[in-house]
C-alpha cells in the first residue's frame, strides 16, 4: 500500500527548542527530543524547512546553538522543503510557491483561487532525510548562516517603516494631496526635516524595539523621499500620472478619492508580481489588469495579513516570517503558529477574505509534551 506522506510546519521557536533538548546535559530532556524524531516516522511526517525556517533558526548570534540546531536537524527522519521553481537543490522560499501559483494562471489558464492552490500543491514538495541535507562540511551553508544573520536588521527596518505613517499621509486621498502639491520645491529640505523626526518618533513608538540608529535610518529615508517629489516636481507632470507610474500601477485603477496608502498596497502587490514575473519559464511582464488583486492565493493572504499586523500596536521583525510560515497553512496538512499569528490568522478567517477557506489546520502549543497531541489533532482533522 503506498503511503503518503504527511507535511507538517513548526514554529521555528518550537524547531530551536527541540534542537536545545535533543543536546541538553539532562536526560529526560534529551529523552523526550528523541521520542519526538522517532514518533515523526511512525506518522509518517515531513517536518517543513522552508527558507524562512532556516533563516530563522540559523541567524541566531551564538555559533554554539547554531551548530546545535543544524545537527538537529540532520537528525529528522523525514524533511520536505517547497521545491524551487528553477528547480535548484536548495530549499525553496514563499516566492516559488508565489512563482508556481503565476505559472498556473498566467501560463496554465487556472484562475480559481482553490483550483489554483491544488494545482501547485500536487507538486510543491520537495523531500529528503535530514542527513542529506544538512552536511556539516558543505561550503553552502557557512556562508549563508552569515547571511541569514544579516537579514535580521533588514527584515527589523522593512517591517518598522513600512508601518509609519508621518502626517497621516497614507489616510489622505489622491485628490487632497494634489490640492497641496504646490508646495515649492525650496521648501522641501525643511519637509524633509519634519519627516525625519515624525519617522523616528513613529518607529520608537510602534516599530520593532531591537531596530538600530533609528534616527539615522529615518533621516536617510527622509531625504529619498526629498529626490523623488523633487523629481516629481521637476518634471511638472499630473500628480495622479506621476504616482501611479512610481507605484507600476495602471492609471486606470486610481482616483481622487483613492488613498496613498491604498495605492500603496497595489504597488506593493504589483512589485511582488514583477519579481516573481521575471522568473517565470518563460518570463512575463504582467500587472495588475494582467493579474488583479486576489487573483493568486500566496498574495491574497499574505496581503490580506499584512494589513492586519500593520494594525498590531507594535510590529516585530518576526511579523515577515510569521506571515511566510501563516501562508504555508493553505499547503501544509498541519501549521503551528504562535499567539500572535493566531490571533492575527483568527481576524483574517473573520474578515471575509476569499482566501479563509483555503487555510489548513493550525495549531498553537505551550507545553513541549502537548506537540505530538497537537500534531494528531491537526492531521486528523485535515483527514490525514
Amino acid at each position: 500500500m503506498l503511503i503518503t506522506p504527511k507535511y507538517v510546519s513548526l514554529d521555528t521557536a518550537t524547531l530551536g527548542r527541540l534542537a536545545k533538548d535533543f543536546w541538553s546535559g539532562r536526560e529526560q530532556r534529551r529523552s523526550e527530543a528523541q521520542h519526538f524524531i522517532d514518533e515523526l516516522s511512525e506518522l509518517n511526517v515531513c517536518i517543513i524547512l522552508s527558507l524562512t525556517h532556516l533563516r530563522e533558526l540559523f541567524r541566531h548570534e551564538c555559533d554554539q546553538i547554531v551548530r546545535d540546531r543544524f545537527a538537529f536537524l540532520a537528525r529528522l527522519p523525514m524533511i520536505a522543503w517547497p521545491r524551487p521553481y528553477d528547480r535548484s537543490w536548495f530549499t525553496g522560499a514563499m516566492t516559488d510557491i508565489g512563482a508556481a501559483e503565476l505559472h498556473s494562471f498566467v501560463h496554465d489558464g487556472v484562475r480559481e483561487l482553490a483550483a489554483i492552490r491544488d494545482r501547485v500543491r500536487e507538486n510543491i514538495w520537495e523531500t529528503g532525510v535530514g542527513s542529506d541535507m544538512f552536511v556539516a562540511d558543505n561550503e553552502v551553508w557557512e556562508p549563508f548562516i552569515h547571511q541569514c544573520r544579516e537579514s535580521l536588521e533588514k527584515d527589523r527596518y522593512v517591517v518598522s517603516f513600512s508601518r509609519t505613517d508621518p502626517s497621516g499621509v497614507n489616510g489622505r486621498t489622491i485628490g487632497e494631496i494634489k490640492q497641496e502639491i504646490l508646495v515649492a520645491p525650496t521648501d522641501l529640505d525643511q519637509c524633509a526635516r519634519r519627516l525625519a523626526g515624525d519617522l523616528a518618533k513613529q518607529v520608537r513608538s510602534s516599530g520593532d524595539k531591537n531596530i538600530k540608529d533609528v534616527d539615522q535610518q529615518a533621516l536617510d529615508f527622509a531625504i529619498q523621499t526629498r529626490n523623488r517629489v523633487r523629481a516629481m516636481l521637476d518634471r511638472g507632470e499630473e500628480f495622479t500620472s506621476q504616482v501611479c507610474e512610481h507605484f507600476g500601477v495602471p492609471e486606470c485603477l486610481a482616483n481622487d478619492d483613492m488613498t496613498l496608502g491604498e495605492l500603496g498596497e497595489l504597488g506593493t502587490l504589483t512589485e511582488k508580481l514583477n519579481v516573481i514575473g521575471r522568473n517565470l519559464r518563460p518570463p512575463v511582464e504582467v500587472n495588475l489588469l494582467d493579474v488583479p488583486p486576489e487573483s493568486l492565493p500566496m498574495l491574497t493572504f499574505d496581503r490580506a495579513l499584512h494589513q492586519i499586523q500593520q494594525s498590531a500596536d507594535r510590529v516585530a521583525g518576526s511579523d515577515l516570517g510569521d506571515a511566510s510560515f501563516a501562508c504555508l497553512s493553505m499547503y501544509a496538512d498541519a501549521t503551528e503558529v504562535d499567539k500572535r499569528t493566531a490571533e492575527y490568522l483568527n481576524r483574517v478567517q473573520r474578515s471575509g477574505s476569499p482566501i479563509t477557506h483555503l487555510i489548513g489546520p493550525l495549531f498553537k502549543t505551550t507545553e513541549p509534551s502537548m506537540l505530538l497531541p497537537r500534531i494528531r489533532e491537526a492531521l486528523e482533522e485535515s483527514g490525514r
